[in-house]
């Protein structure tokens, strides 16, 4: 009995595979090792917000809010076909090179593994997403974390700066769809495809696509569809 409890014990230690599915949303934390800060600065916020996009971007995952507050990450994350685990074992590596040369140190960064939490994708995705951009109020981050101050790190990433409605206009220009019908609620294909290219630039420039979806008058689960079915146009 004596063994079996053991070998019990042992099985329970195993790591569980986490569910996985096409259109998976999940709640992603992660923390630095020994509460060793993950972000020290500017530099390294963008350092990291760059490496998630770009692994997010390879993977055909959409990043629909993040928060980047001292020895803590929280990330909102729509996986495609690959799986969390797969962008993951890219994204935390690949940071953690970067952040160590930067600072002139080895060995691990992140604590253990990360937490990843599965969301149906309702209204308790966007209370995910709100919670999620609260953080740092809420103290979800350091002591010294100044909400008004580093707003951009929660709501909007860091970027070139150009403002939505001046994307919108450029955007106008090339397609002759103006802004107005832009924010309007056409479902033309004409003016679906240029919302998405408002929102590839946006998007480029830092925004996330939540904020695009608020600032074009759509639902963001709207905005969501109209990307995955781009990305869907380009893979066929």
């Amino acid at each position: 009995m004596q063994l079996f409890g053991y070998l019990d014990r042992k099985i329970g230690m195993k790591r569980r595979t986490r569910i996985h599915f096409d259109g998976a949303v999940y709640h992603v934390t992660l923390r630095g090792v020994d509460g060793t800060d993950l972000v020290s600065d500017d530099v390294d916020r963008n350092a990291f917000i760059e490496t998630m996009n770009r692994c997010a971007e390879e993977a055909s995952a959409f990043i629909l809010g993040y928060c980047l507050t001292g020895s803590r990450i929280d990330l909102a994350i729509k996986v495609a076909i690959e799986p969390l685990s797969s962008i993951m074992r890219r994204m935390l590596p690949s940071y953690c090179k970067i952040f160590n040369r930067r600072h002139d140190r080895s060995g691990h960064l992140f604590n253990a593994r990360y937490e990843a939490v599965l969301y149906p994708e309702n209204d308790q995705l966007a209370k995910l997403i709100a919670f999620i951009s609260m953080n740092p109020v809420n103290g979800g981050g350091d002591d010294s974390w100044r909400p008004l101050e580093n707003e951009r790190w929660t709501q909007r990433e860091a970027g070139t700066g150009r403002l939505i409605g001046d994307i919108a206009v450029g955007v106008a220009e090339v397609t002759g769809i103006s802004v107005e019908m832009l924010r309007s609620g056409n479902r033309r294909r004409s003016v679906i495809q240029a919302r998405l290219m408002v929102a590839r630039e946006a998007m480029r420039n830092g925004y996330l696509l939540v904020r695009v979806a608020a600032w074009l008058h759509v639902a963001p689960c709207t905005m969501t569809r109209y990307v995955e079915k781009l990305c869907k146009e380009r893979l066929a």
